[in-house]
């Protein structure tokens, strides 16, 4: 039995309720592996306020320029800067004593009985049905009963009798337990959960010679001990309970003759006993001058380590490394239980480091929270790793005592953090975690060895993490927090049904699901994608939203589909969602009739709130300008655009499709942008020549990618197929067990068919696969050998690295010679591949300035069997640099869209280089902020050239201001309304209208100035 030190709770907007869903009970926390290169930060924050809203510069609350604070030195050495250290696998209270507390029940007794009872009796009732007291956070408690035995050179036989109560309503996560303890283990005699009342227990077991404890080896020893995770209990009030157990007249037998007996009344003699427990050890030092693995930035100053050389923490003997050596002297984070390693039950490091209360400065309502960290941990469902993420937490308080901060609950987004070896900065936006007008704040750090939790026990470990330079910032906000998460952000959608039905368009609609699986956690083989979009929203402090948020959204249409469509934009106001958190909103859009195979849906949400008569508004996200720009390459941000798949063209019974699918996992939008810029180049009109599927948090463990999404019999209506994970290590890829298909199964099955095409690329696309059978089963028909996750660690350290193609390889031009960065920033670790099974190299991957190397740059393999071929690039194709050496056609090109050009055309498929039919979108026009002070703009999208007009009305109608009239080229353009009319005079707030025309298009909308 292992103990969950971690809080576990409802992830943040990972986890939620829907009003037709059952609320699904989450497993340990989600994974972030965020890297500052690797794209949107956790998690995704709108912008409040207008060009009108005077805001408060940022100020630094907590470190930053020009002071020592959070650097842990000065100028004459070390210092922790008020910062104080624990272990957290210390219980810093036993919660077990004796009172009358609902004892009455007990083996017939009535009131005023007294018994043992575990439980916090400060903890306020959670309604009127419910007592005062119970279970709190994180108990892990116990009383303990020891004795000589009759004879230790004999074998002794002890019998306990006793009678309990016990309610542990968060039923399998909290836990009574009652041990026998031997000399080199122990055994559980009996262990409960959930709620009974009076219940007998008789329990027999036998100890025998060599098995007794104690100083001098002759004693026997017995424990209740009680246990409860951090979440779903009466600290919460998710789980109110008469706190854990009340345990009555305990009775123990020594070889069938009475030794003891706890009645606990007044008088009577006591022989169970609170237990002192010892914890892991409290690793936290400061060191400076410490190695690591990052090419691209050092940091010699002191930082904060939690490695175990076996003096920080006397009595382990310290951790020494296996692999990664160059932690000071050897040593790295204790992986093997510290000073509890010679504990029978398994023990893991929990360390945190808390810094000193931090004075919060009147009327700033929003924070950031910062901070540096080396991190050096890989994982993998095969990992030899221990799991050793690191942590950030933050608590306030609105006391003006700082002291009270003790009793404030620490607070974080329930993610663990791992990745590297690197040193990045983090920056956590944490308004939505603070007390409204806190008057004291104070932050955390830590580590935990939580990778048992998904089953990795390994001990090769690193001597990460190590932190440094944390701050803390704030400002005024000029409206409410909005905050998301990728994973439940709307994703690219497929035909529902999984079936394209020819002659009935209105059949073939597509869903609008979030990528987040609501129960992952509930034994589900087959992903159970929330139906939903959520996001949390909370007023300013001291204010309060004035209504529930609203989704914004609009339309680009496959005009083939407009007879079976509705509107074609429109707005969803969101509802509250069901659970403890109220600021956390659902967004629904219709499941049918609403988005059709080549649709493209952009949104947006809008939240309001009243400070004391000043209104603010929020938007996500930020920058809502280009809403109307439908363009491959437009500047909207990525994660709130959605597309429907396949895009279907032509009139019903002649639909066609693009044969190219490129799926995205890169999880960064200027990734996306450079990728259709190439494919761009090369002549490939999107929805044309291509579909994209764009995978929104592949970092994470959800089924998202096409083995979550994609019907086989719609995937099956592509030939080729284009894989890019890009720069990071993708969770989509790797086969975590949980899921039938797999991801890699989904690629093999569509291969299965014959006559496809496949290149698979990113910088470790094949570290990813061979993390399970299903991802080597891939790999072995792609041909590629797996040497090594970085080329790096082969080539001598080189990352100024080369594409050299082999003569007469039949793929690339000989005369050509590609430039690939694999090193700062980011210094990506890019697969060692070779060819194998009758594939062949058709370039080597070599330090810049030679040719001819072991390690392949593209690995080709023709499937003659099934008419199938594969190609392999084992980098992110972002870091091809151009231009392209070699080439004398004189057509100018990125060294990108070059190689990318002759690798598609190996697999043939090539762009038609058609353009879109002129005229085709939606006349539309939006303004931003709205409500205004005192500037909006007024975005639009024209279809065709022509002439257009727009202007103001108020709300008799009169004429306010002309901003547009005069002809437009087509496509997207704004006007600005700085809230004057035709005469420069500025108008007084209240309600107008907005009217645009164009050729016999009318548009009209509302917006409000606010002052």
């Amino acid at each position: 039995m292992r103990r969950l030190f971690l809080v576990v709770i409802t992830a943040f907007l990972t986890f939620a309720s829907f009003p037709d869903q059952a609320d699904a009970r989450p497993e340990p926390p989600r994974f972030d592996r965020r890297n500052a290169l690797d794209g949107p930060v956790f998690p995704l924050r709108g912008a409040s306020g207008g060009p009108g809203k005077a805001a408060v510069d940022t100020q630094y609350l907590y470190g930053g320029p020009g002071t020592w604070e959070g650097k842990f030195e000065t100028d004459y050495g070390p210092d922790w800067m008020g910062w104080t250290h624990e272990d957290l696998t210390t219980p810093e209270v036993n919660h077990w004593h004796i009172s009358t507390y609902y004892a009455a029940n007990l083996n017939g007794h009535g009131p005023g009985n007294r018994a043992m009872w575990c439980g916090d009796s400060t903890l306020a009732a959670c309604s009127p049905a419910d007592s005062v007291g119970g279970v709190t956070s994180g108990m892990f408690d116990g009383i303990i009963w020891q004795m000589p035995a009759p004879d230790p050179l004999d074998t002794t036989t002890v019998r306990l009798t006793a009678y309990l109560n016990y309610d542990l309503a968060d039923v399998d996560w909290d836990f009574l337990e009652l041990w026998i303890v031997r000399a080199s283990s122990q055994e559980m005699l009996g262990q409960w959960t959930g709620s009974a009342d009076n219940v007998f227990v008789d329990f027999t077991t036998t100890v025998l010679p060599g098995e007794y404890v104690g100083t001098g080896d002759d004693q026997v020893k017995l424990r209740f001990r009680a246990w409860s995770d951090s979440r779903y209990d009466d600290l919460d009030c998710l789980s109110p309970s008469h706190g854990a157990a009340q345990i009555d007249d305990i009775a123990v037998y020594l070889n069938g003759s009475p030794a003891t007996f706890d009645d606990f009344e007044a008088g009577s003699a006591v022989n169970w006993i609170q237990e002192e427990f010892a914890g892991v050890g409290d690793f936290a030092s400061l060191r400076n001058n410490l190695g690591d693995l990052d090419p691209c930035r050092d940091n010699r100053s002191f930082q904060v380590t939690f490695i175990d050389d076996g003096l920080v923490v006397p009595g382990t003997g310290g951790t020494p490394c296996i692999t990664w050596c160059y932690g000071p002297g050897g040593y790295i984070v204790n992986n093997t239980g510290g000073l509890l390693a010679d504990d029978t039950r398994d023990w893991f490091i929990h360390n945190r480091i808390v810094s000193p209360p931090i004075p919060w400065i009147s009327g700033l309502d929003a924070a950031t929270y910062s901070f540096d960290v080396y991190r050096h941990e890989e994982l993998g469902p095969t990992s030899i790793w221990p799991g050793m993420f690191f942590e950030w937490e933050i608590r306030s308080t609105t006391s003006p005592d700082p002291m009270d901060l003790e009793s404030a609950p620490w607070k974080d987004r329930n993610f663990v953090f791992y990745g590297g070896p690197d040193y990045v900065r983090f920056d956590e936006p944490v308004s939505d975690l603070l007390e409204p007008d806190p008057r004291w704040v104070q932050l955390a750090l830590g580590v935990n060895e939580l990778g048992w939790a998904w089953g990795w026990v390994g001990i090769d470990g690193t001597p990460a993490p190590y932190f440094d330079n944390v701050t803390l910032q704030a400002w005024k906000a000029g409206g409410p927090e909005i905050l998301l998460h990728p994973a439940n952000l709307f994703a690219d959608a497929f035909v529902e049904s999984g079936v394209i039905d020819p002659l009935d368009p209105a059949a073939n609609s597509c869903r609008l699901d979030i990528s987040t699986d609501v129960f992952m956690y509930a034994g589900n083989t087959v992903a159970d994608h929330g139906d939903s979009l959520i996001a949390t929203v909370t007023a300013r402090p001291g204010g309060a939203l004035t209504g529930n948020p609203v989704l914004h959204w609009v339309l680009h249409p496959n005009p083939d589909y407009d007879l079976v469509r509705g509107a074609l934009r429109g707005s969803v106001t969101g509802f509250q969602v069901i659970g403890p958190y109220v600021d956390r909103f659902a967004f629904d859009l219709p499941d049918t009739g609403f988005f059709y195979p080549g649709d493209i849906l952009h949104y947006y949400i809008t939240a309001q709130d009243d400070l004391n008569g000043d209104i603010g508004m929020s938007a996500w996200p930020a920058d809502t300008t280009s809403v109307l720009d439908f363009s491959p390459r437009s500047p909207y941000e990525h994660l709130a655009r959605v597309r429907a798949l396949p895009t279907l063209t032509g009139p019903a019974g002649a639909f066609t499709q693009p044969d190219l699918l490129v799926v995205d996992s890169a999880n960064s939008s200027d990734h996306t942008l450079r990728l259709l810029s190439a494919l761009s180049e090369l002549g490939f009109v999107l929805g044309v020549d291509f579909d994209l599927f764009t995978v929104n948090n592949p970092t994470s463990d959800d089924q998202q990618g096409l083995a979550g999404m994609a019907p086989d019999s719609l995937l099956a209506g592509y030939s080729t197929l284009l894989y890019d994970v890009g720069g990071i290590q993708s969770w989509v890829l790797r086969d975590t067990g949980a899921y039938t298909p797999s991801e890699p199964q989904k690629i093999s099955s569509w291969l299965d068919r014959g006559g496809r095409s496949l290149l698979m690329s990113g910088n470790i696309v094949i570290t990813d696969l061979n993390a399970q059978a299903t991802g080597r089963a891939l790999i072995d028909r792609l041909g590629v050998a797996y040497q090594d996750p970085s080329i790096a660690d082969l080539n001598g350290g080189a990352r100024d690295l080369q594409i050299s193609p082999l003569y007469g390889n039949g793929i690339l031009p000989n005369v050509a010679l590609w430039k690939v960065n694999g090193g700062c920033p980011g210094q990506p670790s890019l697969d060692a591949i070779s060819p194998n099974g009758g594939a062949l190299a058709a370039a080597s991957l070599d330090p810049s300035g030679t040719t001819g190397g072991p390690y392949a740059a593209v690995v080709a393999r023709e499937d003659l069997g099934l008419s199938n071929r594969l190609l392999t690039v084992p980098f992110d194709l972002e870091r091809v640099l151009s231009p392209a050496e070699g080439y004398t056609d004189g057509v100018a090109m990125s060294g990108r869209a070059r190689l990318l050009g002759e690798l598609l055309g190996w697999l043939g498929s090539s762009g038609t280089g058609v353009s879109p039919v002129p005229g085709v979108g939606l006349f539309a026009v939006e303004a931003a902020p709205n409500p205004f002070n005192p500037v909006t703009t007024l975005s639009y999208n024209l279809p065709q050239a022509g002439h257009l007009s727009l202007q103001v009305f108020d709300m008799r109608g009169r004429l306010v201001r002309s901003l547009i009239d005069e002809p437009r080229t087509a496509g997207a353009g704004k006007a600005v309304w700085d809230g004057r009319d035709d005469q420069g005079a500025r108008v007084s707030s209240g309600v107008y209208f907005w009217q645009a025309r164009s050729a016999d298009q009318i548009k009209v909308g509302k917006i409000t100035m606010i002052k």
